[in-house]
């Protein structure tokens, strides 16, 4: 006989609703679907919970139910407003899952079995640092550039604060974006000439990180031998979902990135996935239907076989619960390929 694997999912389906029911979600469910019959050709005996959130008029009501009250393992609810009302109320031995939300991280200190899958921008910038600080060598120089008063000092502290602590020698440039022209050949000046730079920008504006790009290209590509910089970027997730900028740009300097979630469409899995899910559904799966299939894998303890996301799980106190802190490394390379490194 095989293992047993019984999941529980709370998710706002909205099934009742007249304009259709929340297609993020039933996407999730979808992936979910696909997990369990994966799991279910690899020998386990597989019960699925469904639950519609909105099928109650709140949580409170959905708890007060006790249609929670004998399950192990519950996924969900997405939202962490909702998370924190169930929390309390959930069996000491059940083991609850925040799918989506990064705000869900709040609740890992005080829940010593939640576990809270979306790793959060501190994960996130903790891998770049890695990521960044692995490249380096005496045979290359670590800037950091950043926009002055911008909105991101946080994180520019926070990275500044962690590159010190690694005793990794760096410089620091920052401008603000309304300083004009001359700002590429202070940035030329800040560079070393006879290095490969290997250039931080630690920003979410979509307008300094276009600016920045732009002078450093024209740095890159100079054919003025004395204003040439040898130049590979680094820069943060949200940079993928920037549409002002040439993404030409990010090939020609080996752009870096950390990303909490990236599909590797070469993999054998993820073939495997889609041929898959196109034949029973007669579509494309989104990134909600990948989440639903890596989070029902990673629940039975299969870590490793995953669409988009990478799973490393830390808990900082015995009290605590667990983080994901996986995150999964790309560089856009000079061929206009990806790869994942």
């Amino acid at each position: 006989m095989g293992s047993r694997a019984e999941f529980t999912y709370v998710l706002p389906l909205d099934l009742k609703n007249i304009a259709g029911p929340n297609t993020n979600f039933m996407d999730f469910y979808a992936g979910a679907l696909l997990a369990a019959d994966t799991l279910k050709k690899m020998g386990y005996d597989i019960t699925i919970n469904l639950i519609d959130q909105y099928a109650y008029s709140s949580v409170e009501d959905m708890v007060s139910s006790g249609i929670l009250s004998d399950k192990k393992l519950i996924i969900g609810p997405v939202k962490s407003q909702d998370m924190a009302y169930l929390l309390p109320y959930t069996d000491d031995d059940a083991t609850v899952v925040s799918p989506v939300d990064l705000n869900g991280d709040k609740f890992v200190s005080s829940n010593i079995n939640y576990i809270q899958v979306p790793p959060a921008q501190k994960a996130q910038v903790e891998n770049l640092v890695d990521l960044l600080v692995s490249k380096s060598s005496l045979e290359n120089s670590i800037m950091v550039i950043y926009e002055k008063d911008g909105a991101d000092g946080a994180m520019v502290k926070a990275i500044l604060d962690m590159l010190d602590t690694k005793g990794v020698l760096y410089n620091t440039f920052s401008y603000g974006i309304l300083e004009g022209r001359g700002v590429m050949d202070k940035i030329m000046y800040a560079l070393e000439p006879g290095l490969e730079n290997l250039v931080l920008v630690p920003s979410t504006s979509e307008a300094f990180v276009s600016d920045v790009v732009r002078n450093l290209n024209l740095l890159h590509t100079n054919p003025a031998t004395e204003k040439k910089r040898a130049i590979t970027l680094f820069g943060t997730a949200k940079w993928r979902n920037f549409e002002t900028i040439e993404v030409d740009y990010f090939h020609r300097m080996n752009l870096h990135l950390t990303l909490p979630y990236y599909v590797d469409y070469t993999s054998p899995v993820v073939k495997s996935f889609l041929m898959k899910y196109r034949a029973l559904f007669n579509g494309e799966p989104t990134p909600y239907t990948f989440q639903g299939y890596d989070i029902t894998m990673m629940s039975c303890g299969f870590e490793q076989i995953t669409l988009q996301s990478k799973y490393k799980f830390k808990k900082d106190n015995a009290g605590d619960g667990m983080r994901n802190t996986g995150t999964t490394n790309i560089v856009y390379n000079k061929d206009y390929t990806i790869s994942v490194i």
